[in-house]
């Protein structure tokens, strides 16, 4: 489902919130293949969430400011010490 927005390298918003049949591979190939100007992402309760897409986004999303994760249960403290490390903004519901 992700595949069409990997053909729009400008991307700069984002937003998946409540795709419930988001699944972390896709995801990450977008955000290592077609994201690279991305500033806004939304991802409101989606369940696949985890720590490895923090790391991912850190290293793959240089622009990004803004994240929105509320209801995603899935997450460490420790991803979230390191994302504030990057992320300007996140909103955590």
């Amino acid at each position: 489902c992700l595949e069409p927005f990997c053909s729009l390298p400008a991307l700069r918003k984002l937003g998946l919130a409540r795709c419930a049949g988001l699944a972390i591979a896709p995801l990450l190939a977008l955000l290592q293949q077609a994201c690279r100007q991305l500033s806004t992402l939304v991802l409101d309760a989606c369940h696949c969430i985890g720590d490895e897409l923090l790391a991912a986004m850190r290293a793959c999303c240089p622009w990004l400011t803004e994240l929105s994760l509320r209801d995603c249960t899935r997450l460490s403290n420790g991803a979230f010490v390191q994302l504030f490390r990057r992320v300007g903004f996140v909103s955590l519901g």
